[in-house]
Protein backbone atom coordinates (compact mmCIF):
# COMPACT_ATOMS: atom_id res chain seq x y z
CA UNK A 1 0.00 0.00 0.00
CA UNK A 2 1.26 3.36 -1.06
CA UNK A 3 0.90 5.99 2.29
CA UNK A 4 -0.53 9.58 1.32
CA UNK A 5 1.18 12.22 3.05
CA UNK A 6 -1.14 13.25 5.41
CA UNK A 7 0.53 16.48 7.08
CA UNK A 8 2.88 18.93 7.00
CA UNK A 9 5.86 16.80 8.18
CA UNK A 10 5.15 14.14 6.25
CA UNK A 11 5.70 15.87 2.81
CA UNK A 12 8.42 17.95 4.40
CA UNK A 13 10.04 13.99 4.61
CA UNK A 14 9.48 13.23 1.13
CA UNK A 15 10.26 16.50 -0.53
CA UNK A 16 13.66 17.21 1.89
CA UNK A 17 15.90 14.96 -0.56
CA UNK A 18 14.89 16.77 -3.67
CA UNK A 19 16.64 19.77 -3.76
CA UNK A 20 20.17 18.11 -3.10
CA UNK A 21 19.22 15.70 -5.89
CA UNK A 22 18.45 18.76 -8.24
CA UNK A 23 21.70 20.55 -6.78
CA UNK A 24 23.63 17.38 -7.89
CA UNK A 25 22.59 16.87 -11.34
CA UNK A 26 22.58 19.89 -12.07
CA UNK A 27 26.41 20.31 -11.44
CA UNK A 28 26.86 17.45 -13.77
CA UNK A 29 24.77 18.72 -16.81
CA UNK A 30 26.58 22.20 -16.20
CA UNK A 31 29.84 20.28 -16.34
CA UNK A 32 28.94 18.67 -19.25
CA UNK A 33 27.29 21.23 -21.36
CA UNK A 34 30.09 23.60 -20.88
CA UNK A 35 32.91 21.56 -21.84
CA UNK A 36 30.64 20.43 -24.67
CA UNK A 37 30.06 24.12 -25.45
CA UNK A 38 26.57 23.92 -25.61
CA UNK A 39 24.23 26.79 -24.29
CA UNK A 40 20.84 24.98 -24.61
CA UNK A 41 22.27 22.37 -22.20
CA UNK A 42 23.50 25.01 -19.98
CA UNK A 43 20.32 26.51 -19.49
CA UNK A 44 18.73 22.97 -18.30
CA UNK A 45 20.93 22.99 -16.14
CA UNK A 46 20.05 26.04 -14.84
CA UNK A 47 16.20 25.18 -14.63
CA UNK A 48 17.47 22.49 -12.13
CA UNK A 49 18.78 25.28 -9.90
CA UNK A 50 15.97 27.46 -10.49
CA UNK A 51 13.87 24.30 -9.67
CA UNK A 52 16.02 23.42 -6.72
CA UNK A 53 15.51 26.86 -5.16
CA UNK A 54 11.57 27.01 -5.32
CA UNK A 55 11.47 23.24 -4.01
CA UNK A 56 14.04 24.28 -1.17
CA UNK A 57 11.63 27.02 -0.26
CA UNK A 58 8.55 24.44 -0.10
CA UNK A 59 10.67 22.14 1.87
CA UNK A 60 11.49 24.83 4.60
CA UNK A 61 7.87 25.94 4.73
CA UNK A 62 6.88 22.07 5.10
CA UNK A 63 10.12 21.83 7.79
CA UNK A 64 8.13 24.84 10.19
CA UNK A 65 4.80 22.79 9.81
CA UNK A 66 6.84 19.57 10.94
CA UNK A 67 8.36 21.59 13.67
CA UNK A 68 5.08 22.49 14.96
CA UNK A 69 3.73 19.09 15.05
CA UNK A 70 6.63 17.42 16.56
CA UNK A 71 6.45 20.14 19.43
CA UNK A 72 3.32 18.90 19.95
CA UNK A 73 4.47 14.57 20.46
CA UNK A 74 4.54 13.75 24.08
CA UNK A 75 8.67 13.27 23.37
CA UNK A 76 8.85 16.80 21.80
CA UNK A 77 11.59 17.71 24.67
CA UNK A 78 13.51 14.90 24.02
CA UNK A 79 13.87 15.97 20.16
CA UNK A 80 14.64 19.85 20.27
CA UNK A 81 18.02 18.69 20.57
CA UNK A 82 17.91 17.08 17.27
CA UNK A 83 14.78 19.61 15.91
CA UNK A 84 17.10 22.70 17.09
CA UNK A 85 21.00 21.64 15.07
CA UNK A 86 18.82 20.93 11.85
CA UNK A 87 16.86 24.32 11.67
CA UNK A 88 19.62 26.29 12.32
CA UNK A 89 21.73 24.40 9.48
CA UNK A 90 18.42 24.85 7.20
CA UNK A 91 17.98 28.31 7.51
CA UNK A 92 21.50 28.62 6.69
CA UNK A 93 21.11 26.80 3.34
CA UNK A 94 17.63 28.95 2.73
CA UNK A 95 20.22 32.10 3.41
CA UNK A 96 22.35 30.84 0.65
CA UNK A 97 20.27 29.10 -1.79
CA UNK A 98 17.66 32.03 -2.58
CA UNK A 99 19.79 34.65 -3.46
CA UNK A 100 22.25 32.02 -5.73
CA UNK A 101 18.86 30.79 -7.45
CA UNK A 102 18.04 34.51 -8.34
CA UNK A 103 21.69 34.59 -9.38
CA UNK A 104 21.32 31.88 -11.29
CA UNK A 105 17.81 32.97 -12.62
CA UNK A 106 20.07 36.22 -14.39
CA UNK A 107 22.16 34.08 -15.64
CA UNK A 108 19.59 31.77 -17.54
CA UNK A 109 18.07 35.35 -18.72
CA UNK A 110 21.06 36.11 -19.87
CA UNK A 111 21.59 32.86 -22.04
CA UNK A 112 18.28 34.01 -23.75
CA UNK A 113 20.61 36.13 -25.64
CA UNK A 114 23.81 34.72 -25.51
CA UNK A 115 24.97 31.23 -26.99
CA UNK A 116 26.70 30.19 -23.83
CA UNK A 117 27.62 31.16 -20.19
CA UNK A 118 30.95 32.96 -19.73
CA UNK A 119 33.39 30.41 -18.83
CA UNK A 120 33.86 31.93 -15.20
CA UNK A 121 30.43 32.10 -14.36
CA UNK A 122 29.77 28.81 -15.63
CA UNK A 123 32.57 27.45 -13.38
CA UNK A 124 31.64 29.14 -10.36
CA UNK A 125 28.18 27.97 -10.34
CA UNK A 126 29.56 24.38 -10.41
CA UNK A 127 31.99 24.78 -7.27
CA UNK A 128 28.53 26.43 -5.30
CA UNK A 129 26.42 23.72 -6.98
CA UNK A 130 28.74 21.28 -5.04
CA UNK A 131 28.96 23.14 -1.96
CA UNK A 132 25.22 23.50 -1.56
CA UNK A 133 25.06 19.84 -2.13
CA UNK A 134 27.41 19.10 0.39
CA UNK A 135 25.02 21.44 2.43
CA UNK A 136 21.82 20.40 1.89
CA UNK A 137 23.48 16.88 2.16
CA UNK A 138 24.14 17.96 6.32
CA UNK A 139 21.17 19.45 6.76
CA UNK A 140 19.22 16.41 5.86
CA UNK A 141 21.73 14.08 7.94
CA UNK A 142 20.93 16.29 10.82
CA UNK A 143 17.27 16.15 10.03
CA UNK A 144 17.49 12.25 9.84
CA UNK A 145 17.62 12.21 13.44
CA UNK A 146 14.30 13.36 14.41
CA UNK A 147 11.95 10.57 15.16
CA UNK A 148 8.83 11.51 13.30
CA UNK A 149 6.24 9.26 14.86
CA UNK A 150 3.31 11.13 13.46
CA UNK A 151 3.81 9.84 10.00
CA UNK A 152 2.80 6.55 11.33
CA UNK A 153 -0.36 5.25 11.38
CA UNK A 154 -0.26 2.88 13.52
CA UNK A 155 1.07 5.19 16.72
CA UNK A 156 -1.87 6.22 18.38
CA UNK A 157 -2.90 9.99 18.09
CA UNK A 158 -1.41 10.25 14.25
CA UNK A 159 -3.13 10.86 12.16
Amino acid sequence: MIPIPINGAHWHIILAHIPALLYIVGAVVLILATLWKDGRWQRVALGFVVAATLCTGVVFQFGEDAEHIIEAQPDAANMERYIHPHEELAETARNIVIPFGVLILLLWWFTRKHALLPVWAAWGAVVVMFGLFVLLSNVGAAGGKINHPEVRPLVSGAR
